[in-house]
Protein backbone atom coordinates (compact mmCIF):
# COMPACT_ATOMS: atom_id res chain seq x y z
CA UNK A 1 0.00 0.00 0.00
CA UNK A 2 1.37 3.74 -0.92
CA UNK A 3 0.22 6.90 1.26
CA UNK A 4 0.66 9.65 -0.56
CA UNK A 5 2.77 12.98 1.99
CA UNK A 6 4.20 16.01 1.67
CA UNK A 7 7.56 13.58 1.97
CA UNK A 8 6.97 12.08 -1.05
CA UNK A 9 5.52 8.26 -1.97
CA UNK A 10 6.22 5.65 1.29
CA UNK A 11 5.20 2.08 1.28
CA UNK A 12 3.53 1.01 4.74
CA UNK A 13 3.97 -2.23 5.71
CA UNK A 14 2.21 -2.36 8.95
CA UNK A 15 -1.04 -1.38 8.71
CA UNK A 16 -3.59 -1.98 5.55
CA UNK A 17 -5.35 1.41 4.44
CA UNK A 18 -9.13 1.23 5.85
CA UNK A 19 -12.29 2.35 4.19
CA UNK A 20 -14.63 4.50 6.36
CA UNK A 21 -17.77 3.00 7.57
CA UNK A 22 -20.63 4.34 5.41
CA UNK A 23 -22.25 6.18 8.36
CA UNK A 24 -21.60 9.87 8.53
CA UNK A 25 -18.24 10.84 10.04
CA UNK A 26 -17.54 14.32 11.33
CA UNK A 27 -14.18 15.95 10.36
CA UNK A 28 -12.88 17.59 13.40
CA UNK A 29 -11.01 20.91 13.76
CA UNK A 30 -9.17 21.45 17.03
CA UNK A 31 -8.35 24.37 19.10
CA UNK A 32 -6.49 23.33 22.35
CA UNK A 33 -4.79 25.71 25.04
CA UNK A 34 -2.71 23.49 27.30
CA UNK A 35 -0.58 23.84 30.29
CA UNK A 36 3.36 22.93 30.32
CA UNK A 37 4.71 22.05 33.44
CA UNK A 38 7.41 24.86 34.63
CA UNK A 39 10.45 23.75 36.16
CA UNK A 40 10.77 23.48 40.16
CA UNK A 41 13.19 24.39 42.50
CA UNK A 42 13.96 23.96 45.92
CA UNK A 43 14.44 26.83 48.78
CA UNK A 44 14.13 25.75 52.20
CA UNK A 45 12.54 22.18 52.23
CA UNK A 46 10.15 23.57 49.64
CA UNK A 47 9.42 22.67 46.22
CA UNK A 48 8.44 25.62 44.55
CA UNK A 49 7.15 24.97 41.01
CA UNK A 50 6.79 28.12 38.57
CA UNK A 51 3.52 28.70 36.52
CA UNK A 52 2.47 26.92 33.85
CA UNK A 53 3.44 27.95 30.58
CA UNK A 54 0.08 27.89 27.92
CA UNK A 55 0.74 26.09 24.59
CA UNK A 56 -2.07 26.53 22.03
CA UNK A 57 -2.90 23.57 19.42
CA UNK A 58 -4.54 23.56 15.83
CA UNK A 59 -5.61 20.28 14.20
CA UNK A 60 -2.21 20.72 12.18
CA UNK A 61 0.10 20.15 15.62
CA UNK A 62 -1.80 17.84 17.13
CA UNK A 63 -2.16 15.78 14.27
CA UNK A 64 2.30 16.17 13.64
CA UNK A 65 2.11 14.69 17.41
CA UNK A 66 0.40 11.63 16.79
CA UNK A 67 2.53 11.46 13.56
CA UNK A 68 5.70 11.09 15.48
CA UNK A 69 4.13 8.77 18.57
CA UNK A 70 2.17 6.52 16.43
CA UNK A 71 6.29 6.26 14.26
CA UNK A 72 7.93 5.72 17.51
CA UNK A 73 5.56 3.24 18.52
CA UNK A 74 5.77 1.03 15.26
CA UNK A 75 2.46 2.02 14.05
CA UNK A 76 3.21 4.23 11.37
CA UNK A 77 6.33 3.95 8.93
CA UNK A 78 6.88 7.55 8.93
CA UNK A 79 6.93 10.51 11.63
CA UNK A 80 3.93 12.65 9.25
CA UNK A 81 0.67 11.40 7.43
CA UNK A 82 -0.25 13.40 4.38
CA UNK A 83 -0.48 16.80 3.68
CA UNK A 84 -4.11 16.29 3.45
CA UNK A 85 -4.77 14.30 6.54
CA UNK A 86 -7.08 15.45 8.90
CA UNK A 87 -8.93 14.26 12.13
CA UNK A 88 -12.63 12.64 11.85
CA UNK A 89 -15.15 11.23 14.40
CA UNK A 90 -17.11 7.40 13.52
CA UNK A 91 -19.05 7.33 16.68
CA UNK A 92 -16.87 8.07 19.91
CA UNK A 93 -13.83 6.94 17.95
CA UNK A 94 -11.05 8.97 16.34
CA UNK A 95 -9.42 8.48 13.21
CA UNK A 96 -6.56 10.05 11.08
CA UNK A 97 -8.14 10.26 7.77
CA UNK A 98 -7.12 10.84 4.23
CA UNK A 99 -10.37 11.16 2.01
CA UNK A 100 -12.30 8.37 2.47
CA UNK A 101 -9.85 6.72 3.51
CA UNK A 102 -9.04 5.90 7.57
CA UNK A 103 -5.45 5.68 8.10
CA UNK A 104 -5.37 5.07 11.37
CA UNK A 105 -7.16 4.19 14.64
CA UNK A 106 -6.19 6.30 17.04
CA UNK A 107 -8.70 5.45 20.24
CA UNK A 108 -6.19 4.20 22.08
CA UNK A 109 -4.21 7.87 22.22
CA UNK A 110 -6.94 9.78 21.95
CA UNK A 111 -10.23 9.61 23.51
CA UNK A 112 -13.83 11.80 23.53
CA UNK A 113 -15.99 11.92 26.85
CA UNK A 114 -19.31 12.61 27.16
CA UNK A 115 -19.67 15.71 29.97
CA UNK A 116 -16.27 16.12 29.44
CA UNK A 117 -15.90 19.07 26.59
CA UNK A 118 -11.91 18.45 26.36
CA UNK A 119 -10.59 16.12 24.19
CA UNK A 120 -8.46 14.37 26.13
CA UNK A 121 -4.48 12.94 25.29
CA UNK A 122 -1.31 11.60 26.94
CA UNK A 123 -1.39 11.29 30.44
CA UNK A 124 -5.34 10.07 30.44
CA UNK A 125 -4.22 6.87 28.60
CA UNK A 126 -2.35 4.55 31.31
CA UNK A 127 -2.42 1.69 29.06
CA UNK A 128 -0.63 2.41 26.44
CA UNK A 129 0.62 6.37 26.76
CA UNK A 130 2.04 8.32 24.44
CA UNK A 131 5.75 8.35 23.48
CA UNK A 132 7.91 10.53 25.93
CA UNK A 133 8.60 13.05 23.15
CA UNK A 134 4.86 14.04 23.45
CA UNK A 135 3.85 12.93 26.39
CA UNK A 136 5.28 15.89 29.05
CA UNK A 137 3.26 18.20 26.97
CA UNK A 138 -0.08 17.41 28.88
CA UNK A 139 1.04 17.56 32.22
CA UNK A 140 -0.35 20.26 34.40
CA UNK A 141 2.30 21.83 36.75
CA UNK A 142 2.18 21.59 40.28
CA UNK A 143 1.85 25.13 41.81
CA UNK A 144 3.43 26.23 45.40
CA UNK A 145 2.34 29.19 46.59
CA UNK A 146 2.42 31.07 50.11
CA UNK A 147 -1.03 33.33 49.74
CA UNK A 148 -3.94 32.42 52.16
CA UNK A 149 -6.37 30.56 50.34
CA UNK A 150 -9.86 29.55 51.52
CA UNK A 151 -12.45 26.75 50.17
CA UNK A 152 -14.62 29.76 49.07
CA UNK A 153 -12.71 30.43 46.47
CA UNK A 154 -13.01 27.90 44.53
CA UNK A 155 -16.34 28.73 43.41
CA UNK A 156 -15.13 32.53 42.32
CA UNK A 157 -11.99 30.46 40.24
CA UNK A 158 -14.35 28.01 38.35
CA UNK A 159 -16.48 31.19 37.36
CA UNK A 160 -13.23 33.07 36.33
CA UNK A 161 -12.06 30.19 34.20
CA UNK A 162 -15.26 29.53 32.87
CA UNK A 163 -15.25 33.83 31.89
CA UNK A 164 -18.41 34.12 33.95
CA UNK A 165 -18.95 37.51 35.99
CA UNK A 166 -18.39 36.85 39.79
CA UNK A 167 -21.48 37.70 41.96
CA UNK A 168 -20.41 40.64 44.38
CA UNK A 169 -21.57 39.28 47.51
CA UNK A 170 -19.59 35.98 46.83
CA UNK A 171 -17.07 35.86 50.06
CA UNK A 172 -14.66 34.28 48.12
CA UNK A 173 -11.97 35.71 45.47
CA UNK A 174 -10.16 33.43 42.60
CA UNK A 175 -7.24 31.58 42.29
CA UNK A 176 -6.69 32.03 39.08
CA UNK A 177 -3.94 34.97 39.60
CA UNK A 178 -2.58 32.93 41.40
CA UNK A 179 -2.57 29.85 39.97
CA UNK A 180 -0.70 31.87 36.88
CA UNK A 181 1.64 32.87 39.13
CA UNK A 182 0.67 36.40 39.53
CA UNK A 183 0.29 38.23 43.53
CA UNK A 184 -3.02 40.28 43.59
CA UNK A 185 -2.71 43.42 45.26
CA UNK A 186 -4.60 43.20 48.80
CA UNK A 187 -4.78 39.64 48.74
CA UNK A 188 -6.17 38.43 52.11
CA UNK A 189 -3.73 37.68 54.88
CA UNK A 190 -6.39 36.71 57.54
CA UNK A 191 -9.53 34.85 57.67
CA UNK A 192 -12.37 34.23 59.59
CA UNK A 193 -14.03 30.48 60.65
CA UNK A 194 -17.16 29.82 63.18
CA UNK A 195 -18.14 26.56 64.23
CA UNK A 196 -21.95 26.70 65.59
CA UNK A 197 -22.92 23.17 66.63
CA UNK A 198 -22.29 22.86 69.81
CA UNK A 199 -21.01 19.84 70.83
CA UNK A 200 -22.21 18.56 67.65
CA UNK A 201 -20.79 15.33 65.32
CA UNK A 202 -17.58 15.99 66.52
CA UNK A 203 -17.70 16.88 70.10
CA UNK A 204 -16.50 19.95 69.43
CA UNK A 205 -17.56 23.18 71.64
CA UNK A 206 -18.88 26.24 69.43
CA UNK A 207 -16.16 28.82 68.21
CA UNK A 208 -15.32 30.90 66.46
CA UNK A 209 -12.00 33.02 65.57
CA UNK A 210 -9.07 34.14 63.32
CA UNK A 211 -6.33 32.58 61.51
CA UNK A 212 -3.43 35.10 60.09
CA UNK A 213 -0.34 33.96 58.52
CA UNK A 214 1.55 33.54 61.56
CA UNK A 215 -1.07 33.02 64.29
CA UNK A 216 -4.38 31.63 65.56
CA UNK A 217 -6.75 33.46 67.87
CA UNK A 218 -10.50 31.28 69.14
CA UNK A 219 -12.91 32.64 71.01
CA UNK A 220 -15.81 29.66 72.23
CA UNK A 221 -18.57 31.86 73.07
CA UNK A 222 -20.86 29.61 75.31
CA UNK A 223 -17.85 29.28 77.60
CA UNK A 224 -16.20 32.92 77.44
CA UNK A 225 -13.24 31.15 76.53
CA UNK A 226 -10.27 32.06 74.70
CA UNK A 227 -6.96 30.75 73.52
CA UNK A 228 -4.41 32.03 70.92
CA UNK A 229 -1.28 30.51 69.38
CA UNK A 230 1.88 31.47 68.07
CA UNK A 231 2.23 28.83 64.99
CA UNK A 232 5.51 29.78 64.00
CA UNK A 233 6.98 29.33 67.50
CA UNK A 234 4.36 26.52 68.72
CA UNK A 235 3.05 24.74 65.63
CA UNK A 236 1.73 21.94 67.65
CA UNK A 237 -0.07 24.69 69.37
CA UNK A 238 0.64 23.66 73.31
CA UNK A 239 1.00 27.51 74.59
CA UNK A 240 -2.00 29.49 74.93
CA UNK A 241 -0.54 33.17 74.21
CA UNK A 242 -3.91 34.33 75.75
CA UNK A 243 -2.31 33.89 78.96
CA UNK A 244 0.58 35.22 78.42
CA UNK A 245 0.74 38.84 79.45
CA UNK A 246 4.16 39.41 77.55
CA UNK A 247 1.36 38.50 74.06
CA UNK A 248 -0.91 41.03 75.27
CA UNK A 249 -0.30 43.26 72.36
CA UNK A 250 -0.53 40.50 70.15
CA UNK A 251 -3.76 39.30 71.04
CA UNK A 252 -5.59 42.36 71.61
CA UNK A 253 -4.46 42.83 67.68
CA UNK A 254 -5.53 39.49 66.82
CA UNK A 255 -8.89 40.62 68.39
CA UNK A 256 -9.32 43.36 66.30
CA UNK A 257 -9.06 41.41 63.42
CA UNK A 258 -11.27 38.72 64.67
CA UNK A 259 -14.24 41.26 64.93
CA UNK A 260 -13.21 43.24 61.79
CA UNK A 261 -13.79 40.58 59.42
CA UNK A 262 -16.74 39.59 61.76
CA UNK A 263 -18.22 42.74 60.36
CA UNK A 264 -16.79 42.27 57.12
CA UNK A 265 -18.84 38.99 56.47
CA UNK A 266 -22.17 40.28 58.42
CA UNK A 267 -21.88 37.78 61.11
CA UNK A 268 -24.03 39.10 63.46
CA UNK A 269 -24.87 36.25 66.05
CA UNK A 270 -27.59 34.92 64.16
CA UNK A 271 -27.67 31.48 64.95
CA UNK A 272 -25.21 31.97 67.83
CA UNK A 273 -27.85 30.40 70.77
CA UNK A 274 -29.73 28.59 68.39
CA UNK A 275 -28.09 25.62 66.43
CA UNK A 276 -28.68 26.58 62.18
CA UNK A 277 -30.77 23.61 60.53
CA UNK A 278 -28.64 21.01 58.52
CA UNK A 279 -26.74 22.71 55.61
CA UNK A 280 -27.11 25.95 56.99
CA UNK A 281 -23.15 26.06 57.75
Amino acid sequence: MVVSSSYGSVTNPLQQVMVLPTQPYAPVTLSLTLLKQGSSTVSGGVSITAAPTQIKLATKDVLAMLAMDEYLKGNWPSNSFPRTATLALVDDTFFVVNGTNALLNVMDIMTLEYGDPQVTSGSRNVATGLASTTAGINRLANIVFNDTAINADFAPLFLDVAGLPVPADMQGHSLLPLLQGVHPPGWRTSFYYRYYHDPGDHNTRAHYGVRTETHKLIYFWKKDQWEGYDLVKDPHELNNICHDPGQSNTVAGLKTELYRLKKELKDDDQFANQQPPPGSD
